[in-house]
């Protein structure tokens, strides 16, 4: 984190020790060592992840009809 990384860089660059993974009291049956880094990662750094368009996300409907007019598709839409 402190180098910059992303989040899956984070997790991809962190390995257990040989001498660490080989011990039978740490191996990964509830968990895993990319959860844990993720874990860590998104406890410090948050959830936004540098997109501003998850800040305020579109519903799906309002996404599909924003998409529809920039493609310059006239559409009417039915009221129920």
């Amino acid at each position: 984190m402190n180098k910059g990384y992303t989040l899956q860089q984070t997790v991809d660059s962190v390995k257990l020790s040989e001498s660490l993974a080989n011990q039978p009291n740490l191996q990964e049956f509830y968990g895993s060592v990319p959860w844990g880094v993720r874990s860590i990662y998104l406890y410090y750094v948050g959830w936004y992840d540098d997109n501003p368009t998850n800040l305020y996300p579109l519903t799906s409907s309002q996404e599909a009809k924003n998409i529809i007019t920039l493609a310059g598709v006239k559409i009417r839409f039915l009221k129920s």
